[in-house]
């Protein structure tokens, strides 16, 4: 019964919905709709009438109409002969002043009735094209709030229907959606509410029970002078959302996907815990505009979805590319060089997500091989101690040094710090402008330099500065650089414009434009599969320790569409930032392959079967496992942990030379010391692990099964492969 009340509601809303969007857009449909809803009444009308004279056996009219007068049976009958008739008081068998008086009165109710309706038809529009009326949905996705990332939500999923919150003014956040969007979305799928994100009242409008998913992206624009209070007020409104879900029951619980504005809000929502009460209705999901947008152009290597071709709208190369085909392997002799000019909010993200993705094998052999990332701006000081203070053990670890070309006098030339540092990351900060002579001539030497693989990245706040940093740049720099990324907030069609890139000889080929809010947020680079299946190998592992798990890896990671497939399961119970940290760890798994010569990017004809995949992990498994523990070193630094003081590390070899040599340790008084000492440096306030350090050191610092993660995550890489091409099928 409560179903049907349920599908009875929404088909009424559904109806409403329809006949005010028929008066507040339709052009023909405007005008019909009118006709359409008279027509609706009048026949109710005549409904009733029929059923009042039968019911009532009320006859009146004389069989000599037109000669007789005109005999009511009472008052009911006279009032609706002369109200709804044509005049005909003469007619009326009663006398004419009363006659007249009862048409009379008929005249003002029909003009009164006539404004009436007209004004309400007006009214439902208005309040319909305000955002002011609310309607019931069901299986819809709900966005709160119209900023720049709204245009890209929309246009990944065209057909899906769409509720959007917004305390902006609605008619003119319709027209902006429909121009920027165009043709490639249905608009009776979007529907359009005014409202505070804040408040309940509004937030119930919003049929959350029965939505999909909802975005809280927030009303500011980059270009809002109060845009700070954004990141805080999604926060409240996700509050909000909680409150309002806690009392209205769901099946499952609630995707919500918040955005936040500033790095620094994304990271402490990446690795705060919320409340048990939050978690078991909503399933928190942070993002980022500029990390997502890092991820697609270092990750991905493309933005926007495949054409008929497939090819896809942006197509950049991939850093590590020594040569089409070819990528940076344990043989290398060149290295990574990313150069961001600009220390803006996508430079920063550019920066950080390099960081985390390129790690090699050459490294392995050679510590001179590192990824040097460059960040070039006019205030790399101050932003480069603002870096130093949020990620300070990296900075302290790191090989880093600062330039200062802002001078007029010679370049200030720090030397490198910790030059033998054991991290395969290096930082440099240089301070200039880019149109400086001495900042042109290094980017054009950085080039030049022929062991290293050069992207450089123009991250300039305003599209036109990008523009022209990159058009002046010195000509061999288009000559030898990889690929110059061009930051452009509206479009990217200037940029592809000018670079010709069907044209192989064209001087400006290498330029690619990025950070376009239409393809600011990507379904595929917050779809985490991927990262369920690393996060349900690690646990698998660290359950059965030593057992292992091979035999069932080919069941379980397939099994994907099965609601009860193990990763799903545990997936639902884990911390923020342990599925952040299996995010990132699936974000590298393109590099590691590349760098054993397979390449799953949809351009790539190298072979991808399972059989050649599972031989070349092995074959390249003593690289592989370093790699991976080296990528995760740097992962800790950049979510705030610190490696171990040279006291805190005494204490714990002290601790293990006291059980090291026995065969039942886990009986060792010492063992259970170490354990607890090891848990209490890696939780808050302290924020230590045990295994921030060399690859080569772990096996003096840590057990003999941990030893093995980064093998386990590296061997199950070809069942992984597996089952995302099964998925992806």
């Amino acid at each position: 019964m409560l179903m049907f009340v349920d599908s009875l509601r929404l088909f009424c809303s559904n109806c409403r919905l329809a006949v005010a969007r028929m008066l507040a857009e339709g052009r023909r449909s405007r005008f019909f709709a009118p006709i359409l809803i008279g027509a609706v009444l009048t026949g109710f009308v005549a409904l009733v009438l029929y059923a009042v004279y039968h019911s009532f056996c009320l006859t009146g009219i004389s069989s000599g109409y037109g000669a007789d007068s005109y005999r009511p049976t009472d008052v009911f009958d006279a009032a609706y002969y002369l109200l709804f008739t044509n005049g005909g008081q003469n007619l009326y068998d009663g006398g004419h002043w009363i006659g007249i008086a009862i048409t009379s009165v008929g005249i003002v109710f029909l003009a009164i009735l006539t404004s009436f309706i007209t004004n309400a038809f007006e009214r439902v529009a208005q309040e319909y094209l305000d955002g002011e009326r609310t309607y019931l949905f069901k299986s819809h996705i709900v966005i709160i709030g119209a900023s720049d990332v709204l245009y890209s939500i929309i246009k990944h999923n065209p057909d899906a229907r769409y509720l959007i919150l917004t305390g902006r003014n609605v008619e003119e956040i319709r027209r902006e959606v429909y121009a920027f969007l165009g043709d490639n979305v249905k608009r009776k799928n979007l529907v359009f509410f005014y409202g505070d994100r804040t408040s309940d009242k509004d937030i119930a409008r919003l049929s959350l029970a029965w939505a999909k998913e909802v975005f809280v992206i927030g009303d500011s624009m980059e270009s809002d002078s109060v845009e700070s209070y954004r990141d805080a007020y999604n926060m409240d409104c996700v509050e909000t959302i909680s409150r309002y879900l806690s009392n209205h029951q769901r099946v499952d619980r609630l995707s919500c996907h918040v955005m936040f504005e500033y790095q620094t809000t994304f990271a402490a929502f990446q690795f705060s815990e919320m409340g048990e009460s939050f978690k078991e209705c909503i399933d928190f999901r942070p993002f980022n505009f500029y990390d997502m947008w890092a991820q697609q152009v270092l990750v991905a290597g493309h933005a926007g979805d495949a054409g008929k071709d497939g090819k896809f709208t942006f197509q950049y190369k991939f850093v590590d590319t020594v040569s089409d085909g070819e990528y940076i392997n344990k043989d290398s002799v060149k290295t990574v060089h990313l150069i961001v000019v600009g220390m803006t909010k996508m430079g920063i993200a550019l920066g950080l997500q390099a960081a985390q993705i390129c790690h090699f094998p050459n490294f392995v052999e050679n510590r001179n091989l590192r990824t040097r990332i460059t960040f070039i701006d006019s205030d790399a000081d101050i932003e480069r101690d603002y870096l130093r203070g949020r990620f300070s053990d990296l900075a302290r670890l790191s090989k880093h040094r600062f330039i200062d070309f802002s001078q007029v006098s010679a370049a200030c030339m720090v030397p490198w710090s910790n030059e033998d540092s054991w991290l395969d990351i290096e930082w440099e900060f240089i301070k200039g402008r880019v149109e400086c002579t001495k900042v042109q001539n290094y980017i054009q030497n950085a080039c030049a330099d022929m062991t290293r693989i050069v992207t450089l990245a123009i991250c300039l706040p305003k599209s036109h500065q990008s523009i022209a940093a990159a058009l002046y740049l010195p000509s061999s720099v288009f000559k030898d650089a990889l690929q110059i990324l061009t930051y452009q907030r509206l479009s990217g069609t200037i940029i592809n414009k000018v670079a010709q890139p069907e044209n192989p000889t064209y001087r400006y080929m290498k330029l690619r434009p990025f950070g376009m809010i239409d393809e600011g947020y990507s379904p595929k680079v917050d779809d985490d599969r991927l990262a369920r299946m690393f996060a349900y190998v690690y646990d698998s592992y660290y359950i059965n320790k030593d057992k292992g798990i091979p035999n069932t890896w080919d069941v379980s990671l397939t099994s994907y569409f099965d609601a009860a497939a193990p990763y799903n399961q545990a997936w639902g119970g884990k911390k923020v930032f342990e599925r952040i940290s299996s995010q990132f760890c699936a974000n590298t798994l393109g590099t590691k392959l590349r760098s054993i010569g397979i390449d799953l990017s949809p351009s790539s004809s190298t072979p991808t079967d399972f059989k050649t995949i599972e031989d070349r992990v092995k074959d390249e498994m003593a690289f592989l496992q370093q790699v991976e523990h080296n990528r995760w070193n740097i992962e800790k630094l950049l979510t705030g942990f610190r490696a171990l003081t040279e006291k805190e590390s005494s204490r714990l070899r002290m601790l293990k030379a006291a059980w090291g040599h026995l065969e039942q340790k886990e009986k060792s008084e010492a063992y259970t010391e170490w354990i607890k000492y090891r848990k209490q440096l890696k939780e808050w306030p302290e924020r230590a692990h045990l295994d921030l350090c060399p690859f080569h050191l772990l096996q003096q610092v840590e057990e003999e099964v941990i030893l093995t993660h980064d093998k386990k995550l590296c061997e199950a890489i070809p069942y992984i492969v597996r089952s995302m091409k099964v998925l992806d099928s």
